[in-house]
């Protein structure tokens, strides 16, 4: 299964730096403070970064201003493919579909703190603390929510979710590392395993028109 554990996020930018999501009274602070916390990745030139979990590995390009990502993973052929595509792909060609889906679940897990402001996304203060977000009627998988574990900066420091397939997760964040602009927690860990990202950079990255590589004959190594 290509995408391990698929979260739900809106699929296109959000504009600027507005929040388009439903947020009650109470819980607007927090959403403001967990934006801070991380720096808005829209800003940015370009942004790389590994996703890493177990064997599993994917590096992902994202040309932010043209709304262009490269993709590349492994298929549970062995195949590995290089897929460039536009964000929102939803046309009929499988791998680009894939490179889409992957995208959405890999930046969401990068960069969830901000796309709690996402549209389609409701917003509440949990009880106890924290911040609850359920998302519904965007994303691969909408029908998600998620339970943030926020300090009073606004930094995550872990969450629970409960997926639209009913699958459910506990997960502890590191702290964030600063990385140009944005401020990113780099690894999430559960009982059973630690999902890392790695080589994350902030830099301008200049994608081409859509293009799917899967070599047929030669897969390459992991």
């Amino acid at each position: 299964m290509l995408l391990v554990l698929l979260a739900c996020a809106a699929p296109h930018r959000p504009v600027a730096t507005a929040v388009g999501a439903d947020v009650a009274p109470d819980a607007q602070g927090d959403v403001r403070r967990m934006r801070a916390a991380i720096g808005d990745p829209y800003a940015a030139a370009g942004l790389h970064f590994v996703f890493s979990v177990g064997d599993t590995r994917r590096e992902i390009d994202w040309d932010i201003p043209h709304d262009r990502i490269a993709v590349r993973y492994t298929r549970e052929d062995g195949v590995t493919c290089t897929v460039t595509t536009r964000v929102g792909y939803d046309g009929p060609d499988a791998e680009q579909r894939t490179a889409w889906e992957t995208f959405v679940n890999d930046q969401f897990w990068l960069l969830a703190p901000w796309k709690v402001g996402d549209a389609g996304a409701t917003v509440t203060r949990g009880e106890g603390g924290g911040v609850d977000v359920r998302y519904a009627g965007v994303g691969v998988t909408p029908g998600d929510a998620y339970h943030f574990d926020v300090d009073e900066r606004g930094v995550v420091r872990g969450w629970t979710f409960t997926l639209a397939s009913g699958r459910t997760g506990a997960w502890s964040w590191s702290p964030p590392t600063a990385i140009g602009p944005l401020r990113l927690s780099l690894e999430r860990t559960s009982a059973t395993r630690t999902i890392r990202f790695e080589e994350v950079r902030v830099e301008p990255i200049l994608l081409g028109e859509p293009n799917v590589d899967c070599p047929l004959k030669t897969p390459l190594a992991r």
